[in-house]
């Protein structure tokens, strides 16, 4: 199975492509003109699935294939949750693990264009009631769905009560949502702007605990880089959303080990482990005969001050700049061939490999 990146795959072949809503923290949410599209793929043989995607309605009422399929069993078709577009669940790909950022966009949207403050504009009811709405629709399909940072207490209930009753369904929560509260802005301004955003200091207490207690599946950086200039928005409805992880994720977690907070185990398990189960990487993240050795040697007295200034990302911010960490990645090996040795990487330009699931 050939995997594709559909909107720069669309764009060489010259479809048109639309905004699900006009917003620029959302431009991403780009869909295919499936009128055009579905023909296309047609002629060439080429064969495809639809899951959890926005369809148009009139577009897909116009195709045959699509109309039976949002009429027949093989698709749940869901309440409409903006004007014109219907969630389609397929069951084409049950072996498949579909993510989902889960938040109610139609409500942001009507809140960013009042510009209420930013925090208020993704209420902590906005995740829930779309996590909800996102299982609703997959309960009949039984397709697998992860959902991507959670970041609150509301949201992370909404998955386990799912969990309880025995759906398919997994979650993440991010570093900074882990460890920093809303209070952040006034330290690191637009630097520790993101999507979902931080939230108060009784959402961070209670992700963690579910960590602690494993309630958690993965722990995942949601690396986000931006150029500075695109950080310093007169406003925050100016400025880019993201915050830079890959760099920090490691070492911030390791001092969590360092103080007792963390066990190796409960570490090795979120950010290797689970990601790997959940998404059928076939032979990564476990340390296992045969496996692809993709393994980070860490020294754990090793101290140091995180400063964006060195980041080998072009994205020279971060709202963890100046905390003291304890525990710092030395070497890293990606199968099995050293590509990082203290600082410096020595891995060749195009060595890695795309790793893609193992479909059933």
């Amino acid at each position: 199975m050939r995997y594709i990146d559909m909107q720069t795959w669309s764009r060489r072949n010259h479809f048109r492509l639309f905004r699900t809503f006009n917003h620029p923290h959302f431009s991403m949410c780009v869909n295919v003109d499936i009128t055009a599209f579905y023909p296309f793929v047609k002629r060439k043989g080429y064969s495809f699935t639809v899951s959890m995607v926005y369809v148009i309605s009139r577009a897909s009422n116009a195709i045959p294939e699509f109309r039976h399929r949002i009429r027949g069993e093989q698709v749940v078709e869901h309440e409409t949750v903006n004007p014109g577009f219907t969630i389609l669940v397929d069951k084409d790909l049950f072996s498949f693990c579909t993510i989902a950022h889960a938040e109610d966009f139609p409500e942001f949207a009507v809140r960013a264009a009042k510009n209420i403050a930013y925090v208020k504009a993704h209420p902590l009811e906005a995740e829930a009631r779309s996590i909800h709405r996102i299982i609703r629709a997959m309960e009949k399909s039984g397709v697998k769905i992860h959902f991507c940072h959670i970041s609150s207490a509301l949201g992370l209930n909404a998955v386990l009560i799912a969990k309880k009753e025995g759906l398919p369904v997994t979650s993440e929560v991010t570093p900074h949502n882990l460890l920093l509260s809303s209070e952040q802005y006034k330290f690191s301004g637009n630097f520790a702007l993101t999507v979902p955003p931080l939230r108060p200091r009784d959402d961070v207490s209670v992700l963690w605990s579910a960590l602690k207690q494993g309630f958690v599946d993965v722990v995942a950086s949601d690396h986000a880089p931006h150029a500075l200039d695109e950080k310093k928005g007169a406003s925050v409805w100016e400025a880019k959303p993201g915050i830079p992880g890959l760099e920090t994720t490691l070492s911030l977690f390791l001092t969590k080990v360092n103080e007792g907070r963390l066990s190796f185990g409960e570490l090795v398990r979120v950010t290797a482990e689970e990601p790997a189960a959940i998404f059928n990487l076939s032979n990564r993240g476990f340390l296992k005969e045969g496996n692809w050795a993709d393994l980070v040697v860490v020294d754990m007295k090793r101290e140091y001050e995180i400063d964006s200034s060195v980041f080998f990302s072009k994205a020279k911010y971060s709202p963890f700049d100046g905390i003291k960490v304890k525990g710092k990645p030395v070497k890293t090996f990606v199968n099995g061939k050293l590509v990082m040795d203290e600082g410096k990487i020595i891995g060749e330009i195009g060595y890695g490999k795309i790793v893609t699931p193992i479909l059933n």
